[in-house]
């Protein structure tokens, strides 16, 4: 369903307020017997305002959804890593991230040792595909709003090249 099919599901479907006044000569009798009248816009400001934000209400989802899309900005805006930067990992990379940022927040460990030319080491998951240094693992909740972003740079990045 796009979203101007919910605008109108939406607009078709709040109720009218109590104090509903139509204008213009129309009259209106209320009946009992029968559900309110809904999808009109012949309103005072004030019930045209409410129902507006309840129009607009659409897309407005939990505040987890919100967290991840936070998350996906500030993977684009604070680390960089941006469409191109995205597309250029088309070996699954991007899935494989999130799949070990929601393995490591269940609790699991499949870390194995990893080191650098140096001699420095550090745990990753099996799966992580890049230097061990871009393995940032925080608590469980975070590590699961860093999977879900992942994955909707992933989609993202499926959608651009599959268009």
């Amino acid at each position: 369903m796009s979203d101007i099919d919910e605008a109108v599901n939406r607009f078709l479907g709040w109720r009218l307020p109590e104090t509903f006044n139509p204008d213009g000569g129309i009259s209106f009798v209320r009946n009992p017997a029968y559900p309110m009248p809904t999808g009109t816009n012949l309103l005072d400001c004030n019930q045209a305002r409410a129902m507006l934000e309840y129009v607009l209400a659409i897309g407005q989802g939990s505040a987890v959804i919100e967290e991840i899309a936070a998350e996906r900005r500030r993977q684009v805006e604070e680390e960089g890593w941006s469409e191109s930067h995205d597309d250029l990992h088309n070996d699954g990379e991007l899935a494989a991230a999130a799949g070990c940022y929601a393995l490591h927040a269940s609790g699991r460990d499949d870390s194995i040792l990893r080191f650098d030319e140096d001699g420095t080491s550090r745990r990753v998951p099996r799966g992580w595909r890049w230097h061990w240094k871009w393995w940032k693992p925080k608590d469980r909740r975070r590590d699961l709003i860093r999977a879900a972003a992942l994955i909707v740079a992933e989609i993202e990045r499926l959608d651009r090249t599959e268009g």
